[in-house]
């Protein structure tokens, strides 16, 4: 029986060592995540595929950008993968997309600014689950020059076989004692970790270095914005004849100024997008009260208010259309306001039909987008009610002025 007791667990531990050092093929077991992906790309073809990070999968909501894009929701896909640089982006498309002999009729890159020209690989897990092919010669060829070398394969195996097992123990602890679903748990995960994920963004490789002049702060270290590898991607679906449009997503102010790039980056990135007919949408300044949950992430808040825009500049850009693509400004969407004064048409809290109330703001809201909430139940303390029906908006007599009516 102690012989047995010994004997076990070496097997066990034999076998993950082998299955860790194996030196054959490294994609021999893709991850069931990555199968049911590619599966249901191909079984629903299609029409526009939103790829980029975690950032991406969180900016829009989807049921309301099919709808305002014009087709079905399930002709809209989500490719992501956990802190996605250019290089991860340009992988997951060449293997999930072209290598898979999917064709859409756009893919949405939405992404950080400094990503795009990144080549970091900042999380192994998820590159990991998603790198089930050999690596282009050419982008091998640009990493190269650029000093960047891929996770080895134990390296990767190491962190496929820790995910495997973080999923049992969610499995065993979430499911059976708490009583809870996967989504449900992720979701409780990261808000007991989202400290962690703030921190994130100045703990990865290459991207930080100890400024040790007294005051003991960390400091980014920037690698050079390098495009080479966008410019390929770029060629290669004008080539296949699929509308690529880049889209820069904004960030908290707290790391705004480790995405950001130069405007001569900008300028060169723009260009490049235009020699390839890639569309080009920069959202990095555009910022509403509470849109963020984390430093990089949307909540409902945020998507519910990007969606709609987002679908608009990218159907002026001409996506979908044969005018793809256009040149589209992003305005100025960035006005904070203090609260309006409110002047009522009678002292009592209540508004009859055809009568107007005037808000006056502090600055300029003629072309601001107002959602307004009204109640046609009886007032409590401190609350208006509506008779009719909703309201209309009046431009004022000045630009910092709006005029409702109960119409």
């Amino acid at each position: 029986m102690v012989l047995i007791s010994v004997i076990i667990p070496i097997g066990i531990l034999s076998l993950v060592y082998y299955h860790l050092h194996d030196s054959s093929d490294s994609q021999s077991e893709i991850h069931p995540g990555i199968v049911g992906l590619d599966e249901r790309f191909q079984n629903t073809s299609p029409e526009i595929i939103v790829v980029g990070s975690s950032v991406a999968n969180k900016a829009i909501e989807r049921a309301d950008f099919a709808k305002l894009m014009g087709i079905p929701l399930n002709k809209l896909q989500i490719l992501w993968s956990a802190k996605a640089t250019m290089f991860v982006i340009d992988m997951m498309i060449e293997q999930r997309i072209l290598q898979k002999n999917i064709q859409p009729k756009a893919i949405v890159v939405i992404s950080p600014p400094y990503w795009l020209g990144n080549y970091d690989v900042l999380h192994d897990e998820h590159f990991a689950m998603h790198n089930t092919g050999p690596i282009q010669p050419v982008v091998r060829s640009i990493l190269e020059a650029q000093g960047q070398s891929l996770p080895s394969v134990f390296k990767q195996r190491r962190k496929l076989f820790q995910n495997h097992y973080q999923s049992l123990n969610q499995l065993l602890i979430g499911n059976y004692f708490w009583g809870l679903d996967s989504d449900e748990l992720d979701n409780q995960l990261d808000s007991v970790f989202t400290e962690n994920t703030r921190s994130d963004h100045v703990k990865t490789h290459q991207l930080i270095q100890a400024n040790v002049t007294g005051t003991n702060k960390l400091e980014p270290s920037r690698t050079p914005f390098d495009i080479q590898i966008l410019s390929h991607l770029a060629h290669k679906l004008n080539a296949a004849n699929i509308q690529l449009s880049v889209v820069i997503a904004p960030v908290s102010e707290e790391v705004r100024s480790t995405q950001a790039i130069t405007d001569s980056e900008e300028t060169l990135l723009k260009e490049t997008l235009l020699s390839h007919n890639a569309g080009y949408l920069n959202f990095f300044d555009w910022q509403i009260p509470g849109m963020f949950i984390d430093n990089f992430h949307m909540g409902r808040l945020g998507r519910k208010k990007f969606t709609p825009i987002l679908s608009t500049k990218l159907l002026e850009l001409g996506l979908l259309s044969q005018n793809f693509p256009q040149e589209v400004q992003i305005e100025n969407l960035t006005q904070f306001t203090e609260a309006p004064t409110l002047e009522w048409p009678q002292k009592q809290r209540k508004l009859l039909s055809n009568e107007e109330l005037t808000l006056s703001f502090t600055n300029d809201v003629s072309k601001l987008q107002i959602t307004l909430c009204a109640s046609s139940n009886k007032p409590s303390k401190g609350q208006f009610s509506v008779e009719g029906a909703p309201f209309t908006k009046i431009t004022g007599n000045q630009k910092n002025e709006l005029r409702l009516k109960n119409s």
